[in-house]
């Protein structure tokens, strides 16, 4: 992935852009597109800027208890309820299960280590729960989808408008 980005840059640096902004939606991704967009930084002088829409502040009008917010990040409410407002064929709604995360049981039992914490794990879906999913996907619905997709889409509507007012004269 670092080096599949670090080419993007180069081609879009090469287009006479300066400025990338990478759009993550996968808490994964998240340690190879830091290295990959310094990387850019440093050795082309490109501009970037890495968005994670899961730290976007809550919406206020999505009502989910706080441990969804929190541990229900993989197959939860939020990512369901966008399944079923994109592409509802492909949800197995008698299947829907609430799965909660070994997260929220460390979260609860050690001060300093959890997730996003000062002190974090590195750990893989099937650590958190042996089905692979996290969160109460008996919550999601078509229209929370609905209202969270339009949701983050405004909020990076707003970021690529900041981005784009970036000054790059101190960047040289």
């Amino acid at each position: 992935l670092i080096e599949i980005v670090v080419e993007i840059g180069r081609q879009a640096k090469s287009c006479g852009m300066r400025k990338l902004l990478v759009v993550n939606s996968h808490g994964g991704n998240s340690s190879s597109l830091d290295i990959a967009s310094m990387k850019l930084r440093s050795e082309l002088k490109l501009l970037v800027v890495k968005v994670d829409y899961f730290r976007f502040p809550k919406p206020k009008q999505i009502d989910l208890p706080d441990c969804e917010w929190n541990h229900g990040l993989h197959g939860g409410a939020l990512e369901t309820s966008m399944m079923m407002a994109l592409e509802p064929d492909l949800v197995r709604m008698g299947e829907l299960e609430n799965n909660t995360s070994w997260l929220e049981e460390l979260a609860s039992k050690h001060r300093r280590i959890g997730k996003d914490r000062a002190v974090s794990l590195y750990w893989m879906a099937s650590d958190l729960n042996h089905s692979g999913t996290v969160g109460d996907a008996t919550l999601a619905s078509s229209e929370m989808g609905a209202l969270l997709i339009e949701y983050y889409s405004r909020c990076l509507a707003e970021v690529m408008m900041d981005v784009s007012e970036i000054d790059l004269s101190r960047f040289g």
